[in-house]
């Protein structure tokens, strides 16, 4: 009987001890959330940190063209002209490399070839982009409306070579963004 009268005494304390810590409150929870951050912030995920399915080469229809090097295709996607750069659209020869990228693709069907990495820190495809055997991506750069780009630490594209020559062929010519500066 001595055994469960302690038991119960034992019970009651504890009951009474987590009464009294709940209704206890903490600086932080004194102050207004809004007017301080938590003291351990979550990370926010990145593009690279989702879960994204992996990107699919095939054919699609280009349903829009956003600038110089990047189009949206019919699986809604948005697809990043793998290795290149070509000037925002607010920049100069950028509006002259959205009016040819769009010329090249906008409506069309094209073939989409993707490499590694698969996606940029945006989330966008990265991909080599054909019309019939037209890559879209060396032609850009052979009109000097792009220029080669590479990602540090990323593995060699597959299409380097091409590239950095269609490069210097816009180099030796001239062409757009190799125009010399009056």
């Amino acid at each position: 009987m001595k055994r469960i009268h302690t038991i119960g005494l034992f019970l009651l304390l504890l009951a009474f001890l987590l009464g009294f810590s709940a209704g206890r409150t903490t600086p932080n929870s004194q102050t207004s959330s809004s007017s301080q951050a938590p003291l351990s912030p979550t990370p926010m995920p990145t593009p690279r940190d989702a879960i994204v399915p992996t990107p699919q080469p095939g054919y699609y229809k280009v349903t829009r063209v956003l600038d110089g090097d990047t189009i949206e295709i019919s699986s809604g996607e948005r697809v990043r002209y793998h290795a290149i750069d070509a000037p925002e659209n607010d920049e100069k020869w950028g509006t002259v490399a959205y009016k040819t990228n769009r010329d090249l693709v906008e409506g069309k069907i094209v073939r989409v070839e993707i490499d590694r990495p698969t996606r940029d820190v945006y989330g966008r495809i990265l991909a080599f982009v054909w019309v019939g055997k037209t890559m879209i991506n060396e032609r850009l750069v052979d009109d000097g409306l792009a220029k080669v780009f590479l990602i540090k630490g990323e593995a060699k594209p597959k299409y380097l070579s091409r590239l950095q020559a269609a490069e210097a062929r816009a180099k030796g010519a001239t062409r757009g963004l190799w125009t010399p500066k009056p």
